[in-house]
């Protein structure tokens, strides 16, 4: 910003201009969009798109009479430059719940949802271009004024919690400001120690008392880097599960076992309900077990040795 101020000679009516920009006072009409530097008094730091009028102004007297018989008073007079505007292009990528500063990797489709990134350009209708380093993901949409939302699909997680770094950059009328933050790319990898209690509450017709029986085991996710885990508020993450049957005693003896294999609830929880739901009463010394194994997203995070008796199934570390 630059003001200039005008003088006038009353000794013979010259001319003269000085510049004052360092001397006169600056403001903004509307500092949302434009503040005056804090450090250097003339300069204007474009805050946010939009306009504002910046002023400066400058009230000064100087007289130098060089012959005591002319009049030459001094003059108290305001100068100030005209009016500017100024239009600011930024972007800055949003914090929102569906921004948050982490991403799931895998490229299951129930995952994709949450790995939304968002950024917000002003003025409208300029092109966003999205970077992350140093791991590889894809992006999409990108390169275009749709890629304000996009969707980051890799299979490598950060090397620490925060390491990895996305990069946005706003191009508007040969303008093109950038924002950066940190990221985490997180990787499902394990299950904490499941909890259980009596009973699934979402199976339909449970078997009577003495008929068999069912369990639910809640498991917490957890994520690397760090073995962070999974907050609330991500259900429908895909959870499927394998099983293997090894050991059946008495022998011959025939059992439905039930094994779990819904997605995530909305605490981001798994509940799987294991059990026999047998409309009959079920062999007093009945052992059987199998190996199950857990995935989540796609990924597989657990494996677990399953034994089943006529009242109840634990997780063993062997069998029978």
């Amino acid at each position: 910003m630059s003001s200039t101020g005008t003088y006038y000679s009353c000794n013979g009516g010259s001319t003269y201009y000085y510049d004052l920009t360092h001397a006169s006072s600056w403001t903004s009409n509307n500092t949302p969009v434009i503040a005056m530097d804090s450090s250097v008094h003339y300069r204007a730091d474009g805050i946010a798109g939009g306009t504002a009028n910046v002023t400066g102004s400058y009230t000064g007297c100087s007289m130098y009479d060089s012959n005591p018989d002319f009049d030459c008073p001094c003059i108290n007079s305001t100068q100030r430059s005209s009016s500017s505007t100024a239009d600011v292009v930024t972007v800055k990528i949003q914090t929102q719940s569906n921004s948050n500063n982490y991403v799931f990797v895998g490229a299951d489709s129930s995952v994709a949802t949450y790995n939304t990134q968002f950024a917000v350009g002003i003025p409208n209708g300029g092109s966003y271009a999205w970077t992350v380093s140093p791991e590889s993901v894809s992006i999409s949409p990108n390169n275009s004024t749709n890629a304000y939302l996009v969707t980051f699909t890799g299979s490598t997680p950060s090397a620490s919690v925060g390491s990895t770094t996305e990069h946005v950059t706003y191009t508007y009328s040969a303008r093109s400001p950038s924002d950066s933050r940190a990221i985490t790319l997180r990787k499902f990898s394990a299950l904490t120690t499941p909890s259980a209690k009596s009973g699934c509450p979402d199976y339909p017709n449970p078997p009577a008392a003495g008929q068999g029986y069912l369990q639910e085991f809640i498991y917490n996710i957890l994520t690397n880097p760090g073995l962070q885990q999974v907050q609330s508020g991500f259900p429908g993450i895909s959870v499927s599960e394998a099983v293997n049957v090894s050991y059946v005693a008495p022998q011959g003896t025939q059992v439905s076992l039930q094994t779990g294999g819904a997605p995530t609830s909305s605490t981001s929880q798994i509940y799987d309900c294991l059990g026999i739901p047998s409309s009959t009463a079920l062999p007093s010394n009945l052992v059987v077990c199998e190996t199950q194994t857990i995935s989540v997203g796609g990924i597989q995070v657990r494996t677990n040795t399953l034994k089943f008796t006529n009242t109840s199934v634990s997780i063993v570390a062997s069998y029978p």
